[in-house]
């Protein structure tokens, strides 16, 4: 597969080498995908549950490299990402990845 094209922010970069790097059962590679739906939680300091549902939006994980294919593994900013959604693919080229406020974000070029 053909890099699409995104850029890495120096923070997002940061961010994402601290998250493989705390990855020790395998050598990660980053993947941005699409994501429809999804939710996110923490404990507050009363004990109780804050849980945020997040509707369609872009998020971040890591693969084994054994678990994707070898030809969709290309490297960014010199961090091997693995683009397994062809759609996001395309949409990713010319986009930027940033991390702020302990989020990954990603920015997409205007169409």
């Amino acid at each position: 597969m053909a890099t699409p094209g995104l850029r890495i922010t120096a923070a997002a970069k940061a961010a994402l080498l601290g998250d493989m790097a705390r990855i020790t059962e395998y050598k990660a590679v980053a993947s941005v995908v699409w994501c429809l739906s999804g939710s996110e939680g923490h404990l507050r300091p009363d004990g109780s549950e804050a849980i945020e549902v997040q509707g369609p939006h872009w998020g971040v994980g890591y693969y084994s490299p054994s678990k994707v294919p070898a030809a969709s593994i290309v490297q960014i900013e010199g961090i091997p990402f693995a683009f397994v959604q062809e759609d996001a693919a395309t949409r990713l080229a010319g986009a930027t990845l940033d991390y702020a406020k302990g989020r990954y974000v990603v920015i997409e070029r205007a169409i």
